[in-house]
């Protein structure tokens, strides 16, 4: 009975209100799981059976069958190292186009989906590329302007102890 795990480490987690942000640490990339799939993540605890997944995800979303949605979820979870091992699912039995079709309307809506972004790294953001700006025009060479007016100096303040004394 395969036994899904959410991974952790390494994992910087926002939940939101419509969505789960995860930003990955060990490849640096940011992951945006929808309701449907962060439901599922939410409860790949390494005890929760796919099955005990699928009602799960039927109760909560209230759908009828939600089987090749909990699989579509694993599998893009799998491949973006969302979960402690890739979970290899069965092959199943080709099903007849109308009854696919079928399934598939009904959860169209549900339908999970992580979307996923590279971030550079610090260093790689803060660091200079090599390339500047356009710089001004050079100005003229020649003899300086003359110095402008200076004023008088104020009182001179005490001084410290001198060296000897």
């Amino acid at each position: 009975m395969l036994l899904p795990k959410r991974r952790q480490a390494d994992l910087l987690i926002r939940e939101l209100p419509d969505e789960t942000l995860i930003y990955d640490q060990r490849c640096n990339k940011a992951h945006s799981l929808n309701l449907a799939s962060a439901l599922i993540w939410r409860h790949c605890d390494g005890r929760t059976p796919i099955p005990a997944l699928v009602e799960i995800v039927e109760r909560e979303l209230n759908l009828e069958e939600a089987d090749h949605l909990v699989q579509l979820a694993l599998e893009q979870l799998s491949r973006r190292n969302l979960l402690e091992q890739a979970v290899v699912l069965p092959t199943e039995v080709p099903q007849g186009r109308r009854e696919a079709l079928r399934k598939m309307l009904a959860t169209v809506a549900a339908l999970p989906v992580i979307m996923s972004v590279t971030a550079g790294t610090a260093r790689a953001c803060c660091s200079p590329c090599g390339c500047t700006g356009a710089t001004g025009p050079a100005g003229a060479d020649g003899a300086t302007g003359a110095a402008g007016a200076t004023g008088g100096t104020g009182p001179t303040g005490p001084t410290g102890p001198s060296g000897g004394e």
